[in-house]
């Protein structure tokens, strides 16, 4: 039960804080994304 329990919370996390993820703040780019343009000036 206890190791189910972790995996669905792993699964959450993982998904929430998907760094490829789009996001229309970035104008619909992903997390990694943005930041190597942001850091490529």
């Amino acid at each position: 039960m206890r190791q189910e329990v972790e995996q669905v919370i792993a699964l959450y996390i993982n998904d929430f804080y998907n760094p490829e993820k789009f996001h229309s703040a970035f104008q619909l780019k992903s997390y990694l994304e943005h930041e190597k343009k942001k850091f490529r000036r």
